[in-house]
């Protein structure tokens, strides 16, 4: 039986229909490349969403590739910005994409609004038993929204933390204390929560011990928006 499905799987997940972000990466994701590029990382991350889209993520090589290409589009899009507008990651995808692609933006008076765009149009709108890599890889979702948060499980950033939130465990709800579990693709999930992590050294620690950041992509029920806004990658006509 195990022989079986696994025949069936492999077919599944590599097929043209496939996401260009790959089971592997998602089963595993990298953390970003430092503590500065949680912008840059979900937005090769939204690239590689779209249908048949030309920027593939298919290894960590390829993942960071993508990351850090657009990082260095923002850096000459505002080069003496130490934090960037959703105007500058606009430029920084235009440039990157040659101009095919741009930028989504909607914000929200509140956060159950916010909820239920998402429920309206994010394509996982059930938590499942399923393993959330598998659940990413046959609903083929097209769109990751990008969202800003203050804590997840409680680790924060008190900054704030950009995130890609692939899925919404959420039925329609006009009770305001309502939070459904979400479904987030995290490039900066901290190992240690009490440590402080400086822009340095952002992914391994001195002598080769574990690394301060891990990627994760996990249903998160306990987390604190920053802003109620959502940003996503779109097509231009």
């Amino acid at each position: 039986m195990k022989l079986a499905r696994a025949f069936i799987l492999i077919p599944l997940l590599s097929s043209p229909a496939a996401l260009a972000v790959t089971f592997d990466v998602l089963s595993l994701p990298p953390a970003q490349s430092t503590s500065s590029t949680c912008q840059s990382y979900s937005m090769a991350v939204g690239v590689s969403l779209l249908s048949l889209s030309p920027f593939p993520i298919d290894s960590e090589v390829t993942m960071k590739e993508g990351e850090n290409r657009i990082r260095a589009a923002l850096i000459k899009a505002c080069p003496s910005c130490k934090e960037f507008t959703r105007d500058h990651w606009k430029t920084a995808l235009e440039a990157y994409s040659s101009n095919a692609l741009t930028l989504g933006s909607k914000a929200f008076a509140n956060v159950p609004q916010l909820y239920e765009f998402l429920y309206q149009n994010a394509v996982i709108t059930q938590k499942t038993p399923l393993d959330p890599a598998f659940q990413v890889s046959i609903s083929k979702p097209s769109i990751g929204y990008f969202l800003s948060v203050t804590e997840l499980e409680g680790k924060t950033y008190a900054s704030g933390h950009i995130v890609t939130v692939l899925g919404v465990d959420a039925p329609k709800a006009s009770d305001p204390g309502y939070r459904p579990a979400l479904l987030i693709l995290n490039s900066g999930n901290k190992n240690v929560p009490d440590q402080p992590v400086s822009d340095t050294q952002c992914i391994g620690w001195p002598g080769g011990m574990k690394p301060k950041y891990v990627g994760s992509l996990t249903w998160v029920s306990n987390y604190t928006i920053k802003h109620n806004r959502l940003d996503w990658i779109i097509k231009k006509p």
